[in-house]
């Protein structure tokens, strides 16, 4: 079972990108190098304040350690300044965190932002309640790729990987994520590119941050693109949808079933429920898993409309 989201920052749940080409140009102005454009620092995002003003003045030669090193105390000076200019949340983020807060699931931050960063935008947007955990770069603690962070990370909530939720919006975390065993969500809006984030295959790609939420009851019996676990998804969905009213869990099943063996006939409702379920369990196994999960997600909505159920087919 999902107990846990943990979340990449920049590009993910706090748009930076204002603060990031703010600090990159200025610390480009005061080491005498012209500024750059924000595409080329979007593209730079993801793998520390280092390699993103590394990265900045490669654009001007090739600079050897020691010019690196100075222009990395640089950038730390003005970055601490400048780290939560023009920041804010992604649209749907505040809502989406509370509702996956109200399903039970610890909240926690990774990232490949300095600690002080991490702790300063986390606190201006969201306040200091919503996290369990906030991790950002620590010595003596790799960073993403490198799983060893977040495996911490999931250690400190004393939680097995496969019960979390690792959500980012690049190359890093997806990687970071698959390696630590985590289930990976990448998420489009951020400073990648939906094919890069095809190519590190993320369990699930969302275009909304409410995407999620569905996702915590059921993603545990799922295993990337394969459904696993099956006697458990049916049990869990047998659970769900028999703890509401007697008349709604005889219309919705009914319906479900139905769709999902194929049959698109209505079911007498007075059918035996045995047979109804049966037929559930025998029909799931042939369709796909996205068509699958998205008319749980209508049933267990309490939205147990037929016809919103065929659409889905459509």
């Amino acid at each position: 079972m999902i107990r846990a989201a943990i979340f990449d920052l920049d590009g993910t749940i706090i748009n930076t990108e204002e603060s990031l080409v703010y600090a990159v140009n200025e610390s480009l102005r005061q080491l005498g190098y012209p500024g750059t454009d924000r595409e080329h620092v979007r593209s730079f995002i993801g793998h520390g304040g280092r390699r993103l003003i590394e990265c900045a003045i490669k654009l001007y030669g090739n600079p050897n350690e020691n010019d690196v090193d100075n222009a990395h105390r640089i950038y730390k000076k003005v970055f601490a300044e400048y780290c939560t200019y023009e920041i804010k949340a992604y649209e749907g983020v505040l809502e989406t965190l509370y509702e996956l807060k109200r399903h039970g699931l610890k909240l926690a931050v990774i990232s490949n932002k300095s600690q002080q960063g991490v702790e300063a935008c986390i606190h201006k947007v969201f306040g200091d309640d919503l996290f369990d955990i906030i991790r950002g770069e620590r010595p003596g603690v790799p960073l993403k790729p490198d799983p060893a962070g977040l495996l911490g990370l999931i250690d400190e909530l004393t939680l097995r990987p496969e019960e979390c939720l690792y959500v980012g919006d690049g190359e890093t975390d997806m990687q970071a994520g698959r390696r630590a065993g985590c289930i990976t969500v990448g998420v489009t809006w951020g400073f990648r590119t939906r094919e890069i984030l095809e190519q590190n295959d993320p369990c699930y790609l969302i275009d909304y941050m409410q995407d999620q939420i569905p996702l915590a009851p059921f993603v545990y019996v799922i295993d990337g693109k394969n459904m696993t676990g099956k006697d458990a998804f049916y049990d869990e969905v047998y659970r769900q949808l028999t703890s509401g009213k007697e008349s709604e869990c005889g219309h919705n099943l009914d319906a479900f079933a139905d769709v999902l063996s194929g049959g698109f006939g209505k079911h007498d409702i007075g059918e035996p429920f045995g047979i109804v379920w049966n037929g559930f369990r025998k029909g799931i196994d042939g369709l796909g898993e996205e068509f699958v999960m998205k008319a749980v997600r209508i049933m267990l909505n309490n939205s147990g409309e037929y016809d919103c159920i065929l659409k889905i087919q459509e």
